[in-house]
């Protein structure tokens, strides 16, 4: 399922919105959680699969959390971005450096290396 596409293939494949969630609190049921994978590829690095998960709304997965654990040349590297406990932002992580955002995409595009962000190529898995 495609969700919008965005400036670049890696975002369209990704399918982050720069609407985004917002304010997620309360979260929705478990019956409207969703989720894909897409296995990103940069030339002379080993190819990466990160894991987003997400809220269904109107027939479309709303990225509301991402899981990356991977290897580059230079080594390991393992990012997050998830719900904040208070509902109104938030939280990324990539490796010790943490901090916060209004919303997802925020998150994911000024905060995720462009290893992740901005492949040379990228592949979405099916949704789940």
């Amino acid at each position: 399922m495609k969700i919008l596409s965005y400036q670049s293939a890696a975002i369209a494949a990704v399918g982050i919105t720069a609407a985004g969630i917002t304010a997620i609190a309360p979260i929705a049921a478990a019956q409207n959680r969703c989720g894909w994978l897409v296995t990103v590829y940069n030339d002379n690095e080993p190819d990466n699969t990160m894991q987003f998960e997400g809220v269904r709304i109107d027939g479309r997965c709303v990225a509301d959390t991402l899981r990356f654990n991977g290897r580059w040349n230079d080594g390991p590297m393992s990012a997050s971005i998830y719900p904040a406990p208070n509902g109104q932002h938030f939280v990324w992580r990539v490796d010790e450096k943490t901090g916060t955002a209004e919303n997802f995409y925020r998150a994911y595009q000024y905060h995720m290396p462009a290893l992740l962000t901005d492949p040379d190529d990228a592949e979405r898995h099916d949704d789940w």
